[in-house]
């Protein structure tokens, strides 16, 4: 798990939360450590917030404030360490992604 993190640089970090979610990308890309936020409607003012995170530092304390502070409800907040095979996908991208820019 320690290895995955280490090569994957981060985690997902799944919330549930009710209020409005407008800004909660913003808000929590602010974290340095957050690399993206993708927000789902589930029901009216109900939300499933996904948040990929960079870095082995654990930031669900600060993703916890942030949707607090900005007056939302948190009913949910878990930590999912990146598979080996999503840690071979992303590598395996960034690596092609790299070499079609020097061809380029």
């Amino acid at each position: 798990e320690k290895l995955t993190a280490q090569l994957s640089g981060g985690q997902w970090i799944q919330l549930e939360v009710q209020g409005r979610a407008e800004e909660l990308p913003a808000l929590l890309e602010a974290i340095p450590q957050v690399k993206s936020v993708s927000v789902e409607q589930v029901e009216t003012n109900y939300h499933s917030v996904s948040v990929e995170t960079q870095g082995v530092e654990d930031i669900r304390n600060l993703i916890a404030r942030k949707v607090i502070d900005a007056g939302m409800d948190l009913f949910q907040l878990s930590a999912q360490s990146m598979t080996l095979e999503d840690v071979f996908v992303e590598l395996t991208t960034e690596e092609k992604e790299v070499g079609e820019e020097v061809s380029a």
